[in-house]
């Protein structure tokens, strides 16, 4: 069986926050989800990469060629939104395929959880000439994919929807569902299923693709930045990441930079 391979993108980052209202910050919000949907993902036997796991900005292109280069066979850009509506947005490819089944899958989790759409709540978006997807990580992508917009940050009805960190891992739930059931993978609840501290035995020379920070285990603190082609050995996995030892302390780096060698 072929292991599908998710990338997951948190929008916005960095210097660029995104919609701002109701004391949140979107690209906040984003993270979380993002970083939700990974765990919940894994747990359920996906491979998963990330555009970033922690608050930094990478623009529109990087973040294509990253899920690009990556392999990915699905790219789910996790976003919420602004400007006066209510509701989840889901956006698709123009294109008819896997987009557009997917985006169908994503409203109808949405709807599961109480979530009511903006509008028709599910769309796909023509560029001025008309030939092409107007939104560039849909266009750009090699591989299939959608743009969440779970809500609305500046209506404060729909912001009671996710104006807690539980609220948001019930939409990243929402999410994972989707995604098991477009892939026939019967989902696995995490509330049953927990193996948070499992590290498995693993001893790996790796190879970094792009720049990452590995982080203390323990505290989650930044430890030491490595840089593309630098090489680094992991002593074991702990939830899909890489574990490292740096003089003497035990660090996570995500997988996704990393390759063998």
């Amino acid at each position: 069986m072929i292991v599908p391979k998710i990338w997951i993108d948190a929008g916005h980052g960095g210097k660029d926050g995104g919609a701002c209202a109701n004391g949140l910050i979107e690209k906040n919000l984003n993270l979380t989800v993002s970083l939700e949907l990974k765990r919940l993902l894994e747990k359920n036997g996906f491979i998963v990469g990330m555009t970033r796991i922690d608050d930094r900005f990478y623009d529109l292109n990087e973040r294509c060629q990253m899920a690009n280069r990556w392999g990915a066979d699905f790219f789910i850009s996790v976003h919420h939104n602004a400007g006066g509506g209510i509701g989840y947005e889901v956006i698709h490819s123009i294109h008819p395929g896997n987009s557009q089944k997917m985006a169908q899958i994503v409203v109808e989790e949405y709807r599961n959880i109480g979530q009511v759409p903006h509008g028709n709540g599910i769309y796909g978006r023509k560029n001025s000439k008309g030939t092409a997807d107007y939104y560039a990580v849909i266009r750009n992508t090699n591989m299939s994919s959608i743009i969440s917009e779970f809500g609305y940050i500046d209506n404060i009805v729909d912001v009671q929807k996710f104006n807690t960190e539980d609220k948001l891992k019930r939409q990243a739930g929402a999410l994972a569902k989707a995604i098991c059931r477009f892939y026939n993978v019967q989902f696995k609840d995490d509330a049953i299923q927990r193996e948070e501290n499992k590290v498995e035995p693993y001893r790996q020379r790796l190879q970094m693709d792009y720049p990452s920070w590995a982080y203390n285990i323990d505290t989650l603190v930044p430890v030491k930045k490595f840089n593309r082609g630098d090489n680094i050995t992991a002593i074991g996995i702990k939830q899909g990441w890489y574990i490292l030892d740096i003089n003497g302390i035990k660090c996570l780096i995500p997988s996704t930079p990393c390759k063998a060698i």
